[in-house]
């Protein structure tokens, strides 16, 4: 298994079992999305992101993209928000040539201003990964 299907499957054992079918179908709606959805609130997906990044304190750069890219690849929104929370809590650890590479995630998910704000000045706390 790689980092990134570690990611996969252990922010799929947090989130889906979090979720609710009837929020899964409202946010679905309401979002005009045709991702899958599991109904799990932001706390639950933040309160998972820390967990993720506290047990994974050392992640470099490269591991930190190849870990959202691979839940990106995914079509939960859960997974995907994932992603975009590792981004916002490590955002030190991008670099401006990372710039091209958040524009292409947001051509693909349409969430622009939140991924776009994950490249803008370092965290206040502590981060998982490295500018390795």
């Amino acid at each position: 298994m790689t980092l990134g299907s570690d990611a996969v499957t252990f922010f799929t054992r947090r989130l889906r079992r979090a979720g609710s079918a009837a929020r899964a179908a409202g946010e679905k709606a309401y979002l005009k999305s045709d991702l899958r959805f599991w109904g799990t609130g932001q706390d639950a997906i933040r309160t998972a992101v820390r967990d993720y990044c506290g047990s994974h304190p050392n992640l470099s750069r490269s591991e930190l993209r190849e870990i959202a890219e691979t839940l990106y690849r995914t079509d939960v929104h859960e997974l995907r928000a994932s992603a975009i929370g590792m981004l916002e809590h490590d955002r030190a650890a991008l670099v401006d040539r990372d710039l091209p590479w958040l524009i292409a995630l947001v051509r693909v998910s349409g969430r622009g201003q939140r991924l776009l704000g994950a490249a803008r000045g370092a965290p206040r706390g502590a981060r998982c990964a490295s500018r390795r």
